[in-house]
């Protein structure tokens, strides 16, 4: 994981470039999160709301996986910073 304001937006960064090179093939595109941005127009002429049922899931799914590994990630940064006994201090 990044420990500094410039590795996180360089993983971010990462992040945003990947997901726009898999929409464009067809088959992901419609499992990317991505595609909901377009949802709210697309709605009010042409589509159902099923048709973004799998972005939908997918957005679900991958805000628990980061809450997830936010939690996780803050429990492993308390326990190194946390005092143990007998530990000498510098």
């Amino acid at each position: 994981m990044a420990r500094s304001t410039l590795g996180t937006v360089g993983i971010a960064l990462a992040a945003l470039i990947v997901l726009s090179m898999l929409g464009t093939i067809g088959a992901v595109h419609d499992w990317l999160p991505s595609t909901l941005s377009g949802a709210p127009i697309e709605l009010l002429s042409t589509t159902q709301l099923s048709d973004y049922v799998p972005s939908l899931l997918t957005a679900i799914a991958v805000a628990a996986l980061l809450v997830w590994l936010s939690v996780v990630g803050s429990a492993d940064a308390r326990s190194e910073l946390a005092f143990k006994p007998g530990s000498r201090s510098s």
